[in-house]
C-alpha cells in the first residue's frame, strides 16, 4: 500500500525580445508500506510480522524544480558582415535544475567488507533522514548557418557548469558518500593497528564513483540537415 501526494506549479514566457524562459517546481509527499513489490519479500517468507504501518519510499523527494532561460537572435540581428550576420541565429540556453536528498534509512556502523551476511540493524525509524539537496546548472551555446542546401548548428555544450559536487548515493551508517565509519570504530581501530598497509586500502576500496553525480562536462558538436534536393 502506497500513497504519493504533491502540487505542480509551471511558469511559460512566450518567446520576448528574443528571450523565453520556463519554470517548474514539484512538491511531493511518497509514503508506503514499502518502496517496492519485494520489501515485503522478507517477512512472508520468515512468517514473521508485515510492515502494516506507512513510512516515506526510498523515492521519496520532496522539492524538485527547474529554471530554464533561452535567448536566440534572429537570422538578420547584428551587423553586416561579408555579405552576412555573424550574430544572427546565435542561442545562449541555461538550464539549472535542483532536488531536495532522497530519504534513507540510518544503521549500525559495520564494515561494507567485512560484514559478511549480517542484516543491517536501524537506528531509527523507516527512511527519517534525507541526503543533501542537488543542484545544477547547464549551458549550451549554438550557433546556425546555411551552405548550400546544408543547414548546419555549431555548439558548445558545458554539462555542470558550476561543476558542483553533488551526492547520488551515501552510506546508510553514516550518511557520508565516502566513508563507511568502521575505521573509526574499536573493531576498525584494532584492524589498523594490526594491518596498518591493508587499512590504507580499505577506503579506497568502498569508494564508489557512483555515489557522486558526473562533474563539469566540455562538449563541442556540429549538427547538420541536408535540404531536399
Amino acid at each position: 500500500y502506497g500513497t504519493v501526494k504533491g502540487l505542480s506549479f509551471s511558469f511559460d514566457l512566450r518567446r520576448t525580445n528574443r528571450i523565453a524562459a520556463r519554470a517548474s517546481y514539484t512538491l511531493q509527499y511518497a509514503g508506503a508500506t514499502g518502496s517496492n513489490a519485494n520489501s515485503g519479500f522478507a517477512a512472508a517468507w520468515l512468517g514473521t510480522q508485515v510492515v502494516t504501518f506507512v513510512s516515506p519510499t526510498n523515492f521519496d523527494q520532496r522539492h524538485t524544480g527547474s529554471v530554464n532561460l533561452d535567448f536566440r537572435t534572429r537570422p538578420d540581428d547584428g551587423p553586416m558582415f561579408l555579405g552576412g550576420h555573424p550574430f544572427g541565429r546565435l542561442g545562449l540556453n541555461f538550464l539549472f535544475t535542483f532536488g531536495s536528498g532522497l530519504a534513507y534509512t540510518p544503521i549500525e556502523v559495520r564494515s561494507t567488507i567485512f560484514g559478511g551476511t549480517l542484516r543491517p540493524v536501524p537506528t531509527a525509524a523507516v527512511n527519517s533522514e534525507h541526503m543533501p539537496w542537488q543542484y545544477n546548472l547547464d549551458m549550451r551555446l549554438d550557433k546556425r548557418f546555411t551552405l548550400g542546401n546544408i543547414d548546419f548548428d555549431g555548439y558548445l555544450w558545458v554539462i555542470n557548469l558550476l561543476n558542483a559536487e553533488n551526492v547520488r548515493s551515501v552510506f546508510a551508517s553514516t550518511g557520508d558518500p565516502d566513508t563507511d565509519g568502521w575505521l573509526q570504530t574499536l573493531e576498525g581501530q584494532a584492524y589498523r593497528q594490526s594491518q596498518p598497509h591493508a587499512a590504507n586500502y580499505y577506503l579506497p576500496r568502498i569508494t564508489s564513483p557512483f555515489n557522486w553525480g558526473q562533474p563539469r562536462q566540455i562538449r563541442l558538436g556540429l549538427r547538420f540537415d541536408i535540404k531536399s534536393l
